[in-house]
């Protein structure tokens, strides 16, 4: 589909000036009484896609023709737009967070609310664009009535994703596999070094201890013989006092003895 704009214009004011009409539509393109039921199908799309689309497609039955028109003609448009992300940096992600807003309309007052809302909407938004195919192009202009036939509507698209996810979880599982199993050889080796560790602290532990009641005999020995040696001292020098007393005395009498043989 070719979208004519005038190279005077500002695309940014064009894309502003869409919203602001989505915003201001006098009812929004999905009407707001189906805002649980968009919440339980994003819910059951995170666990199966095929159940979830399929909840969307019945969604969107339900809603007006003028609305679903304009939803498809919308979700074409961003479709369109998203393919040329390279260029225009608008991948799914950032299409869905800037036009989910406005798909539909809710008043709530509680902010985690709005940002729960914020983020549901967005996400439903991503699904319609990922899945335009599916949901507007193979199911016509309205989705079939029975699930049988809407079952039949479903693109090998959503299996081929689901082969990527598959695929993708099996390979996590043998790189989470691979990893678990270096991480208990690391942990078999580091536990046999700490195992070692300890022996060898427990080896030096036992070493120590003998070499200390080595030294606290030897301090004990040492110590007795000190005490031997303080009492010989005590007595040798009791000794030589004595012989010293002794020595003085003789030579006392000696003095005396001379004196007195000077004087006869």
């Amino acid at each position: 589909t070719d979208y004519i704009i005038p190279d005077e214009a500002d695309i940014h004011t064009v894309a502003s000036l869409l919203k602001l009409y989505l915003r201001e539509l006098p009812e929004s393109l999905i009407p707001s009484e189906n805002y649980e039921l968009c919440v339980i199908a994003i819910d059951t799309y995170e666990s199966n896609k095929f159940k979830g689309i399929n909840q969307i497609i019945q969604i969107l039955q339900e809603i007006p023709s003028v609305n679903y028109e304009l939803t498809k003609f919308l979700i074409k448009f961003l479709n369109d737009v998203q393919e040329y992300s390279s260029m225009n940096k608008m991948d799914i992600d950032n299409l869905s967070t800037v036009f989910g807003p406005n798909m539909l309309s809710v008043n709530f007052h509680d902010p985690e609310a709005l940002m729960r809302s914020t983020k549901m909407l967005a996400d439903i938004t991503k699904v319609l664009i990922r899945h335009y195919n599916d949901i507007f192009v193979i199911s016509a202009t309205k989705p079939p009535s029975s699930d049988q036939d809407r079952e039949s509507t479903i693109s090998d698209d959503i299996y081929q994703d689901m082969e990527v996810a598959s695929s993708q979880l099996t390979q996590s599982y043998n790189t989470a596999s691979t990893e678990i199993t270096m991480l208990e050889k690391e942990k078999s080796k580091l536990k046999g070094q700490v195992d070692k560790l300890v022996n060898q602290m427990e080896t030096m532990k036992l070493e120590s201890e003998d070499k200390l009641k080595d030294l606290r005999k030897l301090l004990e020995t040492e110590r007795k013989t000190t005490r031997v040696l303080q009492i010989k001292l005590k007595y040798e020098r009791r000794a030589r006092l004595t012989v010293e007393d002794r020595n003085a005395q003789l030579q006392t009498e000696l003095d005396r003895l001379c004196n007195t043989m000077l004087e006869d």
